[in-house]
Order: C-alpha cells, then sequence, then structure tokens
C-alpha cells in the first residue's frame, strides 16, 4: 500500500499540529512494516522518519503541480491543508481537528474559511476527528455527504527527562501553563489566583502574542501579582517535562480546543489538572479533571481550593489520572489511520 502523508506543518515543530505530525510519522515507521510510505515534509526534514521512508520536498508549486504518482491513499493531516493529489483515483483522508476560525473570525473571512474547507470535505473520501467534539462541530457547520468518518484520538509522548528552565528557581511554588499563548487561551483569567496563593507563581510556556501578553499584564497589575507573573516563551521538551513535574497545578482555561495535548501531557505526570469545561476539554479531561464553569475570580478560586484539596486528600485520585493517560498513545493511534486507509484501498 502506497500511502502519501502530508507532513507540511513540521516547519513549526513545537506547535500543536507540529507536534502531531512529528509523533504520528514516528508511530507510522514501528507499526507499519508493509506500507511504502511518503512524507511531505520541509527539506531540512529530510530523513526524520528514518531511510526506509520516501520523502518529498515541500515547495509552493506543489499547490499547483501537485504529485501525479497514483497513491493508494493520501492523508491530509489537518484541516487547512492546501495540498491534495493531482491523481483523481488517489483517495484521500481529510483530519479535522478544531473549528477554531469560529472563535477567532467573524463575517467575511469567517464564510471564506467555511467555504474553503467545505470544499476540501467534498474532495475527500473520508474524515476523520480527533475528538467527539470535533465531529459534532463539523455536523454542525458542513454537509458531509454521507462520507465514512472516524474518531482517532492523539497520542502522548511519553519521555520523563527533565532539566529546569534558567528561569525557575529550583524549589519555585507555581501553576503551570502551556500553548501558542493567545485569547482563545483564556490565560488572563489566571493571575487572580495568585492573590490567594502569595507564595505561588504563574509560569506560561509557548510563544505568545504580544498584544494578548500585555492583556496578561494588565490583569496582574491588577490583582498586583505582576511580578510574579513569568513568561517562559517556547521551551524544550525536557524543560516542559521538568515544569509538569513540579508544578503546582497545571491550569488550562482554553475556550478553543480540539483535544487538547496538554491536558494528556498533565495527567501523565499526576498533577491536579483545571480545565474550562468547554470545547473538548471535558471529553479527554474525563472525571479525573477538575473544571471551571465561570471564569468570575471567587468561582474559579472555589474550584481550585475544593479540587487541590480532593486531589491530596485521595491516594486514588493521582493512579486514576494515571490510567487515564494511557488511553492516549501514538502506536494505537497509528494503528487506527492505518485501518482507516486499508479500509479506503479496498
Amino acid at each position: 500500500m502506497k500511502v502519501f502523508v502530508d507532513m507540511e506543518k513540521l516547519k513549526a515543530p513545537n506547535s500543536g499540529l507540529g507536534v502531531f505530525c512529528n509523533e504520528l510519522g514516528k508511530a507510522f515507521m514501528r507499526q507499519a512494516k508493509t506500507v511504502s510510505f511518503s512524507f511531505f515534509v520541509p527539506k531540512e526534514m529530510f530523513g526524520c522518519f528514518g531511510t526506509t521512508a520516501n520523502y518529498i520536498a515541500q515547495s509552493i508549486h506543489h499547490k499547483i503541480f501537485a504529485p501525479q504518482e497514483a497513491f493508494d491513499v493520501w492523508h491530509c493531516t489537518h484541516q487547512d491543508s492546501t495540498y491534495f493529489p493531482g491523481n483523481r483515483n488517489t483517495k484521500v483522508l481529510l483530519t479535522i481537528h478544531d473549528l477554531n476560525y469560529l472563535h477567532k473570525y467573524t463575517g467575511i473571512k469567517r464564510k471564506l474559511k467555511q467555504y474553503r474547507l467545505q470544499k476540501r470535505i467534498e474532495r475527500a473520501d473520508a474524515l476523520s476527528y480527533i475528538s467527539e467534539y470535533t465531529k459534532q462541530q463539523v455536523h454542525h457547520n458542513f454537509n458531509l455527504q454521507h462520507k465514512p468518518e472516524f474518531v482517532v484520538y492523539n497520542g502522548l509522548s511519553t519521555s520523563i527527562t527533565a532539566e529546569r528552565p534558567a528561569l525557575v528557581e529550583e524549589n519555585a511554588k507555581y501553576f503551570f501553563t502551556i500553548g501558542v499563548i493567545s485569547p482563545k487561551k483564556n490565560v488572563h483569567v489566571l493571575p487572580q489566583l495568585l492573590s490567594a496563593y502569595p507564595d505561588h507563581k504563574l509560569m506560561i510556556a509557548g510563544k505568545c502574542d504580544s498584544i494578548y501578553q500585555q492583556k496578561i499584564m494588565d490583569e496582574a497589575v491588577k490583582n498586583q501579582v505582576a511580578k510574579r507573573v513569568v513568561f517562559l516563551g517556547e521551551v524544550k521538551d525536557t524543560e516542559k517535562n521538568w515544569l509538569y513535574q513540579h508544578c503546582a497545578a497545571f491550569c488550562f482555561p482554553s475556550l478553543a480546543e480540539g483535544f487538547g495535548l496538554p491536558v494528556v501531557e498533565a495527567m501523565h505526570f499526576g498533577v491536579p489538572v483545571f480545565l474550562s469545561n468547554r470545547t473538548a476539554l471535558p471529553e479527554i479531561g474525563g472525571d479525573v479533571c477538575f473544571y471551571w464553569s465561570s471564569f468570575e475570580k471567587e468561582e474559579m478560586l472555589e474550584t481550585l481550593n475544593a479540587g487541590m484539596m480532593q486531589f491530596h486528600q485521595s491516594t486514588a485520585h493521582k493512579a486514576r489520572m494515571l490510567e487515564r493517560s494511557t488511553l492516549f498513545n501514538w502506536d494505537l493511534t497509528a494503528m487506527q489511520y492505518l485501518n482507516i486507509y486499508k479500509q479506503l484501498a479496498k
């Protein structure tokens, strides 16, 4: 079976889609010994999944002159992909991660996004989603034309090698959050929590939108905690692991998530996890995480205090959290995608 996989998002390897592509590609090469993979990657990433795979260089020309080779399956790994096969006999699987543009855009920009995704859906032979939540969102917004559909959860990278970031003191007490920090992540509601925890800091990891960073700091100033809000920028995986391992709690009040990989990572490290009760987060966190239904200060603190007490008083809670994190496994994810490929290639 000849499979083309669009790994174009490896150009930003630390982004959510970059991690998705990297981990899925590695899992494919562990699991699929009889599949001929062609990975579409930035040229500097040639060889990233070993020497037995074929690599096709990412190029602007592929948007116009797509490969004419008759692959059995062409996997568009995200909903905004602009690369589709030139050969109409090639079956296309389109993976849809989220519809976050519904939160980001209004008016003509939203309509244009909607139109383009509808066209991609029409070109696809099957659709996959990274959560049931995303699947339901797509059902409410698009004409799917009775195409086969699959839900395939993302996996978890299980490396525990850790090193302390230079900006973090060894014995620091802190709450932690991570992601591409933008308004949809809702991080500006977190500084107010520090007013009730005077010996804690808020560590924020990830690339941060400069305008939104100022909004976060404005909230910190308003709550007189500005000196205890720390922006770490993008961190290495080993530093990320250390931050999970040593935080008092992981806080993720996001308003737009198709999955929420940091939630699984935090569960894996066995720390208290506090999430918004929106989008896919309750689906991924299940009953082992704690949820904010309001972002008002007193209500957030009530949930935080009660959750911290429950977590530390129950010896079973951490074990249940670790058990849930094992449900998300990249090798299982790869096997599920391979089964979809086989169905399409029949």
